[in-house]
C-alpha cells in the first residue's frame, strides 16, 4: 500500500484481512522489499496509535483492528540505513457464517417431561439461545436458535444470525381394552377391569395411569339381571390433551346359576293349628311351591294336610333360563291331637269381639258342643 526508498531501495508494505481461522500473524512475510543494488534485509516495527496522536510501539498484531508499520533497512558498508514513514496497517474481522450448524426439525411423544430442540455442528465461536424450547404438552412448537460470536473483536457474522426448527409432541395414543367379566345370575357383578396399550412411549405405562386420573368403565348389568350378554361401555378419562384415546368395547357375560339348592324347615303343631313350615333357596325363592305327602316316598300334592297325622313337605323351585331347578330333600312333620286348653283357647280367639278378622267358625263347628259351657 506504501511505499518509501531511495534510488537505491525500495520497501513495500501491503495491509490484510485476517482469515477465518484466525492464525494470520504478522511477521516479514506478509512484507517485503525490493533494493536497486543487492538483497536488504528488512525489519519492520508495529505502532498503535493514542488518542493523542502520539504512537506506541507494540509486538506484531494479532487481532483485529487498525496499526502502523515501517520498514528499517540496516545500513551496511555500502548503503546507508533507511527507515520508512508509518503506513497503516488494517487487520479486519474475520467473517463466519451458520450455514453449517445443524438444526432439525424433532417429533416425539409425550411423556410428561420437558422437551427441546438443539442445535449441533457449530464452532466453540458461537454462543447460542433459544426461544420456544422447554415444551410439555402435546403440539406443535417453533424454536428459534439464535446465534452471537463471542469474540466480537475479531469475528462478525455474515449473513442470517438464527435458524428456525419445528418441535412436534404428539399425543400418546392409548388403547383401552375393556376386559370381558363372567358372572352367575344373581351373583354381585365383577369388578370392571381393563388392559392398556400404547402407540409411543410405552416405557412410561406408570406415569401414563397416574397421569390422567381416573379410568372409569361401566356397564348396565347388575345381581338382578337376566342371563345375557352386556356391554362394557365407554371410558371417562379425565385429561385427554396429551391423549389420544381408543376405547375397545368389553363383554359382560351373566350365566346360569348353577348348583341351587333349597333348605325346608317344619315344625309340629296340633289339630286345627296352623301348619309352621318355610324354605330358603339360593335362588328362585318367591318361586318355591310346596307339596305334602304321607310318606316320604308318597304321592306329592300342593294341598296342606289338615288331620291328625304324620307328614312330609318338600318344596320345589322349576328350572328357568336363569337359574337351575331343585328339589329339596323331604322334611317330616306331624299334626297332633288338639288337646282341650288349646280348643279352649282358639275358641276365646274366635269369639272375641275385639278382634278384627272375621272367624271361619265352620272349622270349629264339630267342638260347639264339647265347648258349649265354656262360652257363655
Amino acid at each position: 500500500i506504501g511505499y518509501v526508498g531511495c534510488d537505491e531501495l525500495k520497501i513495500r508494505l501491503h495491509r490484510f484481512i485476517m482469515n477465518s481461522d484466525k492464525d494470520a500473524v504478522v511477521d516479514n512475510t506478509d512484507f517485503w522489499s525490493e533494493a536497486k543494488f543487492g538483497d536488504a534485509s528488512v525489519v519492520y516495527k508495529f505502532y498503535l496509535k493514542q488518542a493523542n496522536g502520539t504512537y506506541v510501539e507494540i509486538s506484531a498484531p494479532t487481532n483485529a483492528g487498525t496499526y502502523y508499520v515501517k520498514a528499517i533497512v540496516s545500513g551496511t558498508s555500502n548503503y546507508e540505513r533507511l527507515d520508512s514513514g508509518l503506513v497503516e496497517l488494517v487487520i479486519g474481522k474475520a467473517k463466519i457464517k451458520i450455514d453449517a450448524v445443524t438444526f432439525d426439525n424433532k417429533t416425539v411423544y409425550y411423556n410428561g417431561n420437558e422437551q427441546s430442540i438443539y442445535a449441533d455442528n457449530y464452532a466453540d465461536l458461537f454462543d447460542v439461545s433459544y426461544t420456544g424450547n422447554k415444551k410439555t404438552n402435546a403440539g406443535a412448537y417453533e424454536v428459534i436458535a439464535t446465534f452471537t460470536v463471542k469474540d466480537t473483536t475479531n469475528y462478525m457474522l455474515d449473513g442470517e444470525a438464527s435458524k428456525t426448527a419445528i418441535l412436534t409432541i404428539n399425543k400418546v395414543v392409548v388403547t383401552i381394552t375393556a376386559d370381558n367379566k363372567t358372572s352367575k345370575y344373581g351373583e354381585p357383578i365383577a369388578d370392571l377391569t381393563y388392559t392398556l396399550s400404547f402407540a409411543g412411549n410405552s416405557e412410561f405405562i406408570d406415569f401414563y395411569t397416574g397421569d390422567w386420573g381416573s379410568i372409569v368403565l361401566s356397564t348396565t348389568a347388575t345381581d338382578k339381571s337376566n342371563v345375557d350378554k352386556y356391554d362394557i361401555d365407554q371410558v371417562t378419562v379425565s385429561n385427554k390433551s396429551n391423549y389420544e384415546v381408543i376405547f375397545k368395547k368389553g363383554t359382560y357375560t351373566i350365566t346360569k346359576f348353577t348348583g341351587n339348592k333349597i333348605t325346608v324347615k317344619a315344625e309340629d303343631v296340633r289339630y286345627l293349628m296352623d301348619l309352621i313350615y318355610s324354605a330358603e333357596a339360593l335362588r328362585g325363592q318367591s318361586t318355591i311351591k310346596f307339596t305334602f305327602a304321607t310318606s316320604i316316598d308318597g304321592e306329592y300334592t300342593e294341598t296342606p294336610p289338615k288331620n291328625v297325622g304324620t307328614y312330609y313337605v318338600k318344596a320345589t323351585i322349576a328350572d328357568t333360563d336363569n337359574y337351575e331347578g331343585c328339589v329339596s330333600d323331604p322334611v317330616r312333620f306331624e299334626i297332633g291331637q288338639a288337646t282341650l286348653s288349646a280348643i279352649t283357647n282358639i275358641t276365646y280367639k274366635v269369639h272375641d269381639r275385639s278382634h278384627d278378622r272375621t272367624p271361619n267358625l265352620s272349622r270349629y263347628a264339630v267342638l260347639s258342643q264339647l265347648i258349649a259351657d265354656r262360652t257363655e
